[in-house]
C-alpha cells in the first residue's frame, strides 16, 4: 500500500488535437524532470473525434481510449450512481490523488498523486522541455522538432484556423480583413511569397485571396510538418489555434530575427507558456 502512494506513477490524460497533446507532452517532460514515472493516456472524445498524433514518441509509456462514442452513454447512468461517481471524484481530488483541471491553473501535483486531467495549456514551456521533446523525436522518428539555429526562409506563413469555429456559437475564426491588412502592410516593406495553412484550406485561400492581388502557396501537410514549414519563414501570422501557439513558441526560443504576429486575446496564455521577455518579440494584433 505505501508502496502504491509513493511510486510517483503518474497518468497524464489528455485530449485535443496535436496543439494539445504537445501540450500534454510538454507537462509530461516537465514532471519527468521533477522524478515522476508519468504515461500519456489520450482521449479521442471532446467536440468532434480526435485521433493520436504523439504514440509514436512515447512508446511503452503511452496509452489511449477511443472514447468519442462513449459520450452518450453518461446520460443513461442513474441519478444515484451519477451522485456516488461524483462524490468520489470530489474525494479523489481533495486528498490530492486524481486531479481535475477546473480553469486555468493546474492543482498542485503531490508526490501520492496518481492522474492528473487538464488542458496544460497555461504552464511555463521551458527550453529544456522542448530539447526534451525533440530528443525523442529524434530517436524514434528521426524527426526535428526544435532547433536554435537555422537558415531562415524568406516569406510569410499564415496558420488559418478555420475548422469547427464556423459552427461553435461562442467562438468564431478571425476576420479575414485583419489577415489582408497584415499580409498588406508586411508586403510594403518587401514583396514576398505567401504561404497558408488552413484546416479549411480551400474557404480559407477564397477569403484572403478574394481581398489581395497576392499569390497564395497552399501548404498541404501534415500538422506536424506544417509547424516545421512554417516557423521558418521571416514573418509568421497566427490565428485562434494552439498549433498557432506552438509556432509562436518554437519562433520566440529559435531565431531573434523572426517577425511573428499572433492575435491580442491569445497573450496571457504566450506570457503563461514563454514569461514576459520572450513575449515581447511577438507582435499582438
Amino acid at each position: 500500500m505505501f508502496m502504491f502512494f509513493f511510486s510517483r506513477d503518474l497518468e497524464i490524460h489528455c485530449w485535443g488535437g496535436l496543439g494539445s497533446q504537445l501540450y500534454a507532452s510538454a507537462f509530461f517532460e516537465k514532471m519527468s524532470l521533477e522524478n515522476f514515472n508519468p504515461t500519456l493516456v489520450f482521449h479521442s472524445s471532446g467536440v468532434t473525434p480526435r485521433s493520436p498524433e504523439l504514440d509514436w514518441m512515447y512508446e511503452g509509456e503511452y496509452s489511449s481510449f477511443n472514447d468519442f462514442e462513449l459520450g452518450g452513454l453518461k446520460s443513461e447512468i442513474g441519478f444515484a450512481k451519477r451522485g456516488i461517481i461524483s462524490i468520489l471524484k470530489s474525494l479523489k481530488n481533495s486528498l490530492g490523488l486524481n486531479l481535475y483541471q477546473q480553469n486555468d491553473t493546474l492543482p498542485k501535483i503531490r508526490e501520492w498523486t496518481k492522474s492528473v486531467r487538464g488542458h496544460y495549456a497555461f504552464e511555463q514551456i521551458t527550453e529544456e522541455i522542448l530539447e526534451k521533446i525533440n530528443e525523442r523525436s529524434l530517436k524514434s522518428r528521426r524527426k526535428e522538432f526544435y532547433k536554435k539555429d537555422y537558415l531562415q526562409v524568406k516569406g510569410i506563413g499564415i496558420h488559418y484556423r478555420i475548422g469547427d469555429l464556423e459552427t461553435l456559437v461562442n467562438k468564431t475564426y478571425i476576420d479575414p480583413s485583419q489577415l489582408s491588412k497584415l499580409i498588406q502592410e508586411i508586403n510594403e516593406k518587401e514583396k514576398l511569397n505567401v504561404t497558408l495553412s488552413s484546416d479549411s484550406a480551400n474557404k480559407a485561400e477564397l477569403l484572403l485571396g478574394s481581398a489581395n492581388k497576392f499569390d497564395i502557396r497552399l501548404l498541404k501537410t501534415n500538422t506536424w510538418d506544417t509547424i516545421q514549414e512554417l516557423k521558418k519563414l521571416t514573418y509568421f501570422v497566427g490565428t485562434n489555434s494552439k498549433v498557432s501557439i506552438w509556432i509562436a513558441i518554437l519562433r520566440s526560443y529559435e531565431v531573434n530575427s523572426h517577425k511573428t504576429f499572433m492575435p491580442e486575446n491569445l497573450k496571457p496564455v504566450l506570457m503563461a507558456n514563454l514569461g514576459k521577455k520572450l513575449t515581447s518579440k511577438i507582435n499582438f494584433y
